[in-house]
């Protein structure tokens, strides 16, 4: 029979192993706030919802998460418009 402290010990772990999976494999922006950003928002709309993005390249906002290979790239038009919404997540799309 394992002894208490052990049994806490192996919870802990797969604690540990379940949120350094979610961190890693999980979506880069919850989908919760994602499914508010739509084609036609305006810059100051998707910041309002995701936050400041990782970085700015050109007309594409990238956000990243830490640990996370994947990412979110939002795209906009002359007028700051959101043209196109590119979600690459590992394990697909967040919402």
């Amino acid at each position: 029979m394992l002894k208490p402290w052990a049994v806490a010990t192996l919870l802990f772990g797969l604690f540990l192993v379940f949120l350094l999976g979610f961190q890693v494999l999980g979506p880069v922006v919850p989908a919760s706030n994602l499914q508010f950003v739509h084609i036609g928002d305006s810059k100051d709309h998707v910041v309002s919802v995701l936050g400041k993005p990782a970085e700015s390249q050109g007309s594409s906002w990238i956000y990243r998460r830490h640990l996370n290979p994947g990412w979110l790239e939002i795209r906009f038009d002359t007028n700051d418009r959101v043209v196109a919404i590119n979600d690459e997540s590992p394990l697909g799309r967040s919402k």
